[in-house]
């Protein structure tokens, strides 16, 4: 690679990893051998013998930025893309489709029948589902190196392509057809379905030679691992998508694998919470009682260690890793202790909270949304000291790791970060609209977004969540966005994405954000949370100034929260929301109903949906660093729905596992 170009090189865990290309290739249609009948017969029989090898490098793949994109970003960004016409006229249910007319057709291809796998002329795929003597209907796929980037590029793997109506259930692989006309097929060919990881069900070198005299890529079989969804409005805009794993019961017979075996691989098997692993603490240098209690910091399991291998190791702990309280900083000692090495274990959490970790948490929005929702506070990672230390001041008990990504992913080896939902909000402002003159910090603000993979590897999190700018949709042609999917999938995460409005989940600003979810192997991708606030139906009416306001009537309020700035301007009405949204200072909403002078800070902290009772730091002249601390937080009450959903998805989860391994398996 000789691109000139701070991100085309990256190194993970000390090996040399694959740089990928994230623009997609050039979609054209290569010329088909025919295939003979019996040469598919002999493929499908030869995936049941199938060494699993892999030929296209099993390293971990991150990639490179490489190509021009327009630098213009829209201003006002409401959906993820528009439908092409072409596209549009996909979109029918699989319900209104008639039964089969025919059994079978005879095509440039061949004689072809329903469940027969096909290519098509514009180098696409079709699982025929539905004949007729003109059409073909069934499921569309593609390969994965045509979805721009955000899938894996391997020969030969596939990913469905989908489409419905935004307020549909997520379809299965065989949910939503596609109609083609019988000239389109140009090739029979042999798909595979399933939920095996990569390069399971692949052929390997041997196999390719032994098979075909032709070429590969144009007669050997396709695997297909992963289904593509995008949720369509009235008007054929996508306001959400999906990129998922496919199922054990959308697999091809005898291909398929439990969930929950794929969940324990990546996650561990579980084990109840009070039965922690060996551990050590440290203790800080404060003498105050809630100072000295000890910090569990468990050893780090990702070695192959046997349970009864030990071992004495130094353990350094970095001086960024620091808690928090008041005016004083208190930094951990270094420790040498006896440690012993054990395979991964992790928590069963169908019993109990739900464990939380929050990435860039800044003054802990989404963590206060987290806190309401049940969830467990486990851990916190921020560089800024301002919020770190708001953070101290609303969770004493929770660990907080005062330090910038990379010195997170480099020096805490040896903390137990393992967590059930992870969240990660990186900084934002390189993406947003608003963002119109270049920053010192953007080239390290863009760059931290490329440690996804590492922070997945460190904390396992069942579920991860991610809150973005709507603007990074279109910012760079929308590339940073599909290489944070492609970092999601290429670690077999299953990720939905969509642009969230703030105030129809009661928050009184109209603030849209990017909001995405992943899932990890074996787990089941949650929905985003129904919208509760709006016109129409059995919605609420939406949050008003005076909503919010009334809530701080006599009620004490810190004096340095009451601060706030004279202002000219003229009084209006506070039943209706903000009219625009509350930024790092303040906003040009930042204007009192009264008319004379801007929101107090407390008052700016209720209108973003915090509660009286979260406090923020600092105490004397914090003006600036309170509003800015506030402009940067997500709604905790867009936070609660979201974490409430993902929760009540996972215990379901959790409960489908619990039955499937309670069954009694006889053997004759």
């Amino acid at each position: 690679m000789t691109r000139n170009n701070p991100f085309t090189q990256y190194r993970m865990s000390g090996q040399s990893i694959e740089v990928v290309d994230l623009t997609s290739d050039v979609r054209t249609a290569t010329p088909q051998r025919p295939v003979k009948t019996e040469t598919i017969d002999k493929l499908a029989e030869a995936t049941k013998r199938l060494a699993v090898t892999d030929d296209e490098d099993g390293s971990v793949p991150v990639f490179g930025l490489v190509g021009d994109f327009d630098e213009e970003a829209e201003d006002d960004v409401h959906e993820i893309r528009e439908l092409t016409p072409g596209e549009a006229a996909d979109l029918f249910p699989r319900a209104s489709v008639a039964p089969t007319y025919v059994a079978s057709v005879m095509t440039q291809a061949g004689s072809v029948k329903v469940n027969m796998s096909v290519q098509l002329s514009d180098g696409d795929f079709l699982i025929i589902k539905h004949l007729s003597n003109k059409n073909v209907r069934g499921i569309l796929l593609c390969r994965t190196r045509w979805m721009k980037g955000t899938l894996p590029k391997k020969s030969n793997e596939l990913c469905a392509i989908l489409k419905t109506r935004v307020d549909a259930q997520d379809p299965a692989v065989d949910g939503c057809w596609v109609v083609r006309p019988l000239s389109d097929i140009v090739a029979i060919r042999h798909i595979i379905l399933t939920n095996q990881p990569f390069p399971n069900l692949r052929l390997n070198l041997d196999q390719q030679n032994e098979l075909y005299l032709g070429s590969f890529f144009e007669q050997g079989p396709l695997v297909c691992r992963w289904k593509s969804v995008e949720f369509c409005d009235a008007g054929n805009k996508v306001v959400v998508q999906s990129i998922t794993k496919l199922n054990q019961e959308e697999s091809t017979d005898g291909t398929g694998i439990p969930q929950s075996v794929l969940r324990n691989e990546w996650r561990g098997l579980a084990v109840k919470a009070e039965e922690p692993q060996d551990e050590y603490s440290f203790r800080r240098s404060s003498g105050t009682g809630r100072d000295n209690k000890r910090a569990k910091v468990d050893v780090d399991l990702t070695d192959e260690y046997t349970s009864d291998d030990t071992i004495y190791e130094e353990i350094i702990v970095a001086q960024q890793i620091r808690r928090v309280h008041g005016n004083s900083v208190y930094t951990s000692k270094t420790i040498t202790t006896k440690t012993e090495h054990v395979r991964p274990r992790f928590s069963a959490s169908s019993h109990m909270n739900f464990t939380y970790g929050d990435i860039c948490t800044g003054a802990g929005g989404t963590a206060r949304g987290a806190h309401q929702a049940g969830l467990t506070l486990k851990f916190f990672l921020d560089h800024w000291d301002d919020a770190c230390k708001t953070l101290d001041e609303n969770w004493p008990d929770v660990d907080i790791l005062h330090m910038d990504i990379f010195t997170f992913l480099t020096t805490t080896k040896h903390f137990d970060l393992r967590v059930d939902i992870l969240h990660i909000s990186f900084p934002c402002q390189p993406h947003s609209p608003a963002h119109t003159v270049d920053g010192k910090n953007d080239d390290a603000n863009i760059a931290a977004a490329y440690s996804v993979i590492e922070i997945l590897q460190k904390c396992r999190p069942r579920i991860v969540t991610f809150e973005q700018t709507s603007g990074i949709v279109t910012h760079n042609g929308g590339y940073h966005f599909r290489a944070l999917l492609h970092q999601l999938t290429v670690m077999n995460y299953s990720v939905r994405s969509g642009i969230v409005h703030c105030d129809e989940y009661g928050n009184s600003q109209p603030r849209k954000r990017l909001i995405i979810i992943a899932a990890c192997p074996g787990e089941t991708l949650p929905p985003f949370p129904k919208v509760t606030h709006g016109t129409g139906g059995n919605l609420l009416p939406r949050v008003t100034i005076r909503d919010r306001l009334r809530l701080l009537r006599n009620k004490p309020i810190e004096r340095h929260m009451q601060e706030y700035t004279s202002k000219t301007g003229r009084p209006y009405n506070d039943r209706q929301p903000l009219a625009q949204c509350i930024t790092t200072d303040g906003g040009k909403s930042n204007l009192h109903p009264k008319g004379d002078r801007t929101f107090s800070l407390q008052e700016l902290a209720c209108l973003a949906g915090f509660p009286l009772e979260h406090s923020f730091y600092p105490k004397v002249k914090g003006v600036t660093s309170i509003r800015r601390q506030i402009g940067n937080a997500v709604p905790p009450c867009v936070a609660k729905a979201l974490f409430t959903q993902i929760t009540e998805t996972m215990r379901e989860t959790d409960r489908e596992i619990a039955a499937w391994e309670s069954q009694t398996i006889e053997v004759d």
